[in-house]
């Protein structure tokens, strides 16, 4: 996939680490945690159709999203860095982890999957349909309801209306572009053999997918090591933004003083 539409935001200083965003979101998932992981070089940009990257001009896999990212970081003068990734960010690191694990200090798979399970394959079709029908509005509280708890939204905690913003920037066709990725891709026999160190991330109260997806990566990956965001749902990065920060900060590699 073509790089040159991409224009990554680069903030601080030390190890070099790309944050990728879930669907439907764009850069400003990472806020928080750009503003309180020092001591990195944190690159954060927008995948095809999401925030300010128009969305592709035909249809990609998660492994051309790969690429795309591959090429980024080479286009940067970056050749190792680690990578965070939530739900399809998360597949987008496991797809370079495995055609170029020497370029990669670490991994965090958060809330993902090495493939989707038939029934939220099902789910992310209809999706793909349905937001070319009535656009991303008719997402909002679905996703909502999938990524944060109840008294969350009740309570209107910050990262409810950053959701309703981020789908708002989103593209119809670059979320149906990408829910159509998400129901091709199965890693499950290329993502066994990372062996660079992995974080892995999930809220406690994900959907059965992601909790079962979580497990399966920590039990078919080398060198792992399993944290559950506890109160979390599928949104837990950003609800339990704190608990997030501390894991983050403990795992990925951080400028030697």
């Amino acid at each position: 996939m073509d790089a040159s539409k991409v224009e990554p935001t680069i903030t601080g200083e030390g190890p070099v680490v790309v944050l990728v965003h879930p669907l439907g979101a764009d850069r400003r998932y990472w806020n928080s945690v750009v503003e309180s992981l020092p001591g990195r070089t944190l690159i954060t940009y927008d995948l095809p159709g999401h925030g300010g990257t128009p969305p592709a001009d035909e249809q990609y896999s998660i492994e051309e999203l790969g690429e795309q990212l591959l090429s980024m970081m080479t286009g940067l003068g970056h050749q190792t860095f680690s990578i965070v990734g939530v739900s399809i960010g998360g597949l987008v690191a496991q797809a370079v982890g495995a055609v170029a694990p020497e370029r990669l200090q670490s991994l965090v798979l958060a809330d993902t999957v090495a493939v989707y399970p038939p029934d939220f394959a099902a789910n992310l079709s209809a999706r793909s349909v349905s937001v070319l029908e009535t656009g991303t509005a008719g997402l909002v509280d679905a996703t909502l309801a999938m990524w944060f708890t109840a008294d969350y939204i009740a309570a209107d905690g910050s990262g409810v209306g950053l959701v309703r913003s981020m789908l708002a920037s989103a593209h119809p066709q670059g979320y149906a572009q990408a829910c159509r990725a998400l129901v091709a891709a199965d890693l499950t026999a290329s993502t066994p053999a990372i062996g660079v160190p992995t974080l892995i991330l999930c809220g406690g109260d994900d959907l059965p997918a992601f909790t079962a997806g979580a497990q399966w990566l920590d039990e078919h990956m080398p060198d792992t090591r399993l944290s559950w965001l506890e109160g979390g749902r599928h949104g837990a990065v950003l609800e339990c933004a704190d608990s997030t920060l501390a894991e983050l900060a403990g795992f990925l590699p951080l400028s030697q003083q």
